[in-house]
């Protein structure tokens, strides 16, 4: 179910990232069609996979963190 979640965060979250890194790159002034412009949509796609990786292998790690401690409820049920 895990993965599941991820793989449909993943769709959302790429599913807008071309259009806000061509924003992103015009709102600096760069017009598309150019080398400028293609260098920096780039470089922001590539900003934004490696957030979106962390912020996933973050999640990832804290979920497997929750799942080899017991819980507070476990606990009190004892």
């Amino acid at each position: 179910m895990t993965r599941t979640f991820a793989a449909a965060l993943t769709v959302l979250a790429l599913t807008g990232c071309a259009d806000m890194a061509a924003d992103t790159c015009r709102s600096f002034g760069l017009a598309p069609g150019t080398e400028a412009f293609a260098s920096c949509a780039q470089a922001e796609m590539q900003a934004m996979r490696t957030q979106y990786k962390n912020a996933m292998d973050f999640v990832e790690n804290t979920y497997a963190t929750s799942q080899n401690q017991p819980s507070d409820q476990a606990e009190v049920q004892q």
